[in-house]
């Protein structure tokens, strides 16, 4: 298994918070249309790389969605992600 030096992986940092507020659009899209199933992957996803990355708030804010796509809680998911959307704006 590779790993990653903490060199290596500041520099992958920039392109990986540019990723995850490139997919905002398509979450809430996801929202709009009420699928589930698409928001459920992309909170799992979320979940699992937040924390390898070094932004511990992404998993919680992944976890957070997925207990919100989980009750089909559309008000919880929307305020998921108005919180997570600000969070990438405030992070370099």
């Amino acid at each position: 298994m590779k790993t990653f030096t903490d060199s290596t992986l500041a520099d992958l940092v920039p392109a990986f918070l540019a990723k995850r507020r490139a997919e905002l659009g398509s979450l809430e899209a996801c929202l709009e249309e009420q699928d589930w199933i698409s928001l459920s992957g992309h909170g799992h996803r979320l979940r699992g790389v937040g924390a390898l990355y070094g932004h511990e708030a992404i998993s919680t804010f992944g976890g957070e969605l997925e207990a919100a796509v989980t009750a089909k809680d559309a008000k919880g998911v929307a305020l998921t992600l108005a919180a997570y959307r600000d969070y990438l704006a405030r992070q370099a």
